[in-house]
């Protein structure tokens, strides 16, 4: 049980770093801010909805 939740944590932490570096540069480090809390604290959801509503350029 505990190597679920280290992989639990290792996912949460990689996923939140991406979405935070990519945020801030698309839309500013305000915005980039508010996605990084909604991914980390709603892990998976959070980062599922953020790769469906990114823009890529």
């Amino acid at each position: 049980m505990g190597a679920w939740v280290g992989l639990w944590l290792i996912g949460n932490l990689v996923c939140t770093i991406w979405v935070l570096m990519d945020a801030s540069e698309k839309r500013g480090t305000k915005i980039g801010c508010l996605w990084t809390l909604a991914v980390f604290l709603l892990f998976p959801i959070g980062f599922i909805a953020y790769v469906l509503v990114r823009k890529t350029d």
